[in-house]
């Protein structure tokens, strides 16, 4: 196997009519050698956080946006990988896979917060739409332990 050389990927950009190399998304078992990650961190469970087991303060200090580290593997042009134990914010672990269901905080945070602790996102109009919301995008368990973006012509080919 062999990685994409450089004259096809300029090909492929040209008749894509894109300016720059797209990434490409899967999952493995195998942790990239290179990239950027969020720092390791504990899941919270719905069940953990109904019995008032959660470290919100640790989880937020930690918080680091999927999105952002995305964006800087692409413009490294290196890989940006997620675990359940490196998942970044909450919101990524449950769209990546990690976070089933996604915890009731959330469904606040998203929508209306809680008054006289938490200023909502005001994404959706209350926290019982975000349950729903929720529940009906409902996303695919991770179908291994680390989700791997990074750029197309890094992928290997038979």
């Amino acid at each position: 196997m062999k990685a994409m050389d450089q004259g096809t990927m300029e090909g492929f950009l040209a008749a894509a009519g894109l300016d720059e190399e797209p990434l490409g998304m899967f999952y493995s078992d195998q942790k990239p050698e290179k990239g950027f990650s969020p720092k390791p961190g504990v899941l919270p469970s719905a069940e953990a956080e109904v019995r008032g087991a959660v470290d919100w303060g640790s989880l937020f200090a930690d918080f680091s946006c999927v999105m952002g580290n995305i964006w800087r593997a692409r413009r490294q042009k290196t890989a940006a990988y997620f675990s359940s134990g490196q998942f970044g914010c909450l919101g990524g672990a449950f769209y990546l896979g990690y976070l089933k269901p996604q915890l009731n905080f959330i469904a606040h945070y998203v929508s209306s917060g809680i008054p006289n602790q938490l200023e909502g996102e005001h994404y959706l109009e209350s926290p019982a739409v975000t349950r729903n919301f929720f529940e009906t995008i409902d996303p695919r368990p991770a179908p291994a332990a680390f989700c791997i973006f990074k750029p197309v012509s890094q992928f290997q080919r038979n």
